[in-house]
């Protein structure tokens, strides 16, 4: 007589097929989120934190120190004045008036280094430009996510590729 063995486990083909399956599932997950689009949605979200941050210090800085807004928007320099932070040369951070923004934010301790656009490269910086008079100003970046692209030709600026703060959106072409 013959002993019947149970043979309980899963064949070659099975665990083949289900490592096929779990394959696919994975790379349609993948696909739908997206980890691209997550990383610049990342990155807009941080030059639109930095761009926030710098348009508030410049306010409080026109608001606490009296006088001249030229002085005060073009420190030291000769008006009209602009900067940008894919800029070389100098401390593109120094954030006494000698770096990209042209505003003296360390003197009351605004800000004590300048922040940068995430990639900072020839595609993607900062720019800071003030008018002929030095009285009004203009900061610009690009963003590149689809979530927040949508806010460039919406921001009531001149330029429909630039996000743009500031107190007059007409000075970067």
């Amino acid at each position: 007589m013959r002993n019947k063995t149970n043979c309980s486990g899963f064949t070659l083909i099975e665990l083949l097929v289900v490592l096929a399956i779990i394959a696919i599932l994975a790379a349609i997950v993948f696909l739908l989120i997206n980890p691209q689009q997550i990383v610049k949605e990342s990155r807009d979200s941080i030059r639109l934190n930095d761009l926030t941050d710098l348009e508030k210090a410049i306010y409080i800085a026109l608001q606490d120190n009296t006088g001249n807004p030229a002085t005060i928007l073009c420190y030291n320099l000769t008006r009209p004045c602009e900067g940008s932070s894919n800029d070389i040369g100098y401390d593109v951070r120094a954030s006494d008036g000698t770096g990209w923004l042209k505003v003296n934010l360390r003197a009351a301790s605004y800000i004590s280094v300048l922040t940068l656009d995430p990639l900072n490269n020839p595609n993607f910086f900062y720019i800071y430009r003030t008018n002929n008079a030095g009285s009004k100003w203009e900061i610009n970046a690009i963003l590149e996510s689809n979530k927040y692209s949508i806010k460039m030709p919406n921001d009531q600026g001149s330029n429909p590729g630039r996000y743009e703060i500031g107190s007059d959106l007409s000075i970067i072409p």
